[in-house]
């Protein structure tokens, strides 16, 4: 019993990541030219992930 807690607690945390879109992934899969390829746009927003802070993300998708 207590395995299979673990391994579902394991789960939530090692997946919530990937479910949590940024703002670079939410405006790329709305553009036209991405035409919604969730993929690309995760790949894009994993790199933006890396080099620009939460708060430059939110600055580049602005209008």
């Amino acid at each position: 019993m207590l395995n299979r807690f673990v391994i579902a607690a394991a789960a939530i945390v090692l997946t919530t990541p990937l479910a949590m879109a940024g703002p670079i992934d939410t405006a790329c899969v709305r553009s036209d030219r991405a035409r919604g390829n969730a993929p690309l746009c995760g790949c894009i927003q994993q790199v933006a992930n890396q080099t620009l802070s939460r708060s430059d993300q939110r600055r580049a998708v602005l209008p």
